[in-house]
């Protein structure tokens, strides 16, 4: 279930005012009909990931889990940052590189 905190509006909603609209996005999207139907393939992936994928990577992360202190990882986005620092208890923290063309060879 989805929360939302509306505390902090100047305004009231009504919610179920858009209850036919939400219907009808759901519904577009349940059968990917809608505008830009072709990028929904994460709409069905709790059914569809790849269970085996899955319990590898399950594997390695109990394995580097266990054998190391640090774990780097390059390139993800914040929505999955806050899972994973939420999956290790908060002992994660982020560090924002800027790599520019005049610092590229330094990296190697």
């Amino acid at each position: 279930m989805i929360r939302i905190n509306d505390s902090y509006l100047t305004h009231t909603i009504d919610y179920a005012s858009y209850a036919s609209k939400i219907a009808e996005i759901n519904q577009s999207i349940d059968q990917k009909t809608g505008k830009g139907s072709d990028f929904l393939g994460w709409a069905n992936y709790p059914e569809t990931y790849d269970k085996e994928e899955f319990a590898r990577i399950q594997k390695d992360g109990k394995y580097i889990h266990d054998h190391y202190d640090c774990l780097v990882v390059c390139g993800i986005g914040g929505s999955y940052f806050e899972f994973v620092k939420s999956e290790f208890g908060g002992k994660v923290q982020r560090i924002r590189l800027e790599v520019g063309p005049e610092n590229v060879g330094a990296i190697r």
